[in-house]
């Protein structure tokens, strides 16, 4: 998958993504051909900057009708984004209203599932509070990834791997169809830790193993496991 956005503010404003129809598709059609032209799976869209909800929404109805039903669609919004309905977050729309208004011809939701930050201070991953109040606004835990720093030197509200272990078994043992774990980011994962760091493979099998030794003993296998 390719993500589009992030900290580099620019993507969806109204000088390209974010503009009239002939704005729109002079962004849009090169980005069609990028996706198509290197065969990605799915595309991430990680909105960090103040747009009106129908942004986020004709690019997703736009994707699926070109791309497909198989073609993965995902959003990164903030933790709070899925705890708050008044659109105050860093993307400025309201993500209740956005998923249910982005819906195909049967109803199905658009965006597949939502990998979540859970860190700069909106969320914390090192304890399951932030996205047990997640599931409580109706979220389906299917569609809803915890989001964690890999590294202190990634950014602030860093958890360490030891206390995420332990939020992602809790969550696991809560919701069985838990959406699973995307770190950001994976070159220097798990290299700061308090007891000793690791290479970032050796990160990976750790958060693999608190997911998927859970899941190994129920028979349960939909689980996601990513990093941006």
């Amino acid at each position: 998958m390719v993500m589009l956005g992030g900290a580099g503010q620019g993507s969806y404003s109204m000088n390209s993504l974010g503009g009239n129809e002939t704005v729109f598709q002079a962004y849009y059609q090169p980005l069609l051909k990028f996706l198509r032209h290197y065969n990605f799976d799915g595309i991430d869209l990680d909105i960090e900057e103040f747009v009106e909800m129908e942004v986020p929404l004709r690019l997703l109805k736009s994707l699926r009708k070109d791309m497909g039903p198989s073609f993965i669609l995902t959003m990164a919004p903030v933790a709070v984004a899925l705890q708050y309905t008044d659109g105050i977050n860093i993307s400025g729309f309201n993500y209740f209203d956005l998923d249910s208004n982005a819906t195909d011809a049967s109803g199905k939701h658009l965006v597949d599932w939502y990998n979540t930050q859970f860190y700069s201070s909106f969320g914390d991953a090192g304890t399951p509070e932030a996205y047990q109040w997640i599931m409580r606004k109706g979220w389906d835990p299917e569609r809803v990834v915890l989001g964690v720093l890999t590294n202190s030197n990634d950014g602030f509200g860093f958890v360490e791997t030891r206390y995420v272990v332990e939020t992602i078994k809790s969550l696991r043992k809560e919701f069985p169809g838990f959406g699973g774990v995307f770190g950001w980011d994976y070159f220097d994962a798990g290299m700061s830790e308090v007891d000793g760091g690791t290479e970032p493979w050796q990160w990976v099998k750790i958060i693999r193993e608190a997911l998927y030794g859970l899941l190994s003993r129920r028979g349960v296998s939909r689980t996601k496991m990513s990093h941006k």
